[in-house]
């Protein structure tokens, strides 16, 4: 099974972009805390965030764009890993592991929208 779900905050808007086919791809970094360790020199409990690149395409892509979450955003997060791997021209090889985000749902209340429902992004919920 390949199943992620996260909750972090944005690192900058997202970034959305369409392929040379016109198909809408949304790209973001997310940093999510690691589970908290205890230090025994500081005496106290501390975690480190981990920078998670996500993918979405389609339709919600779009969506999520449009909506414009700002830097700092809180998200949840539902999808797949996925690596990419090319070799360069110099004949070195490289890959990059992302999230292809299924479902993004915005946990954070937006500015100037208390009354109505905190958007989902994605084609189907996953509850």
């Amino acid at each position: 099974m390949n199943r992620v779900e996260m909750i972090g905050r944005l690192v900058r808007p997202v970034d959305l972009r369409f392929t040379q086919s016109g198909t809408p791809l949304t790209q973001f970094t997310l940093v999510v805390d690691s589970t908290p360790r205890w230090d025994n020199e500081l005496k106290k409990s501390v975690s480190s965030g981990n920078f998670i690149a996500v993918q979405m395409w389609g339709n919600a892509a779009e969506r999520l764009a449009e909506a414009d979450p700002p830097k700092g955003s809180t998200l949840y997060v539902l999808g797949e890993l996925t690596q990419s791997q090319w070799e360069r021209h110099d004949g070195t090889k490289e890959s990059k592991t992302r999230v292809k985000a299924h479902y993004v749902r915005w946990l954070d209340e937006p500015a100037g929208v208390k009354a109505e429902p905190k958007p989902d992004f994605g084609e189907d919920a996953p509850f």
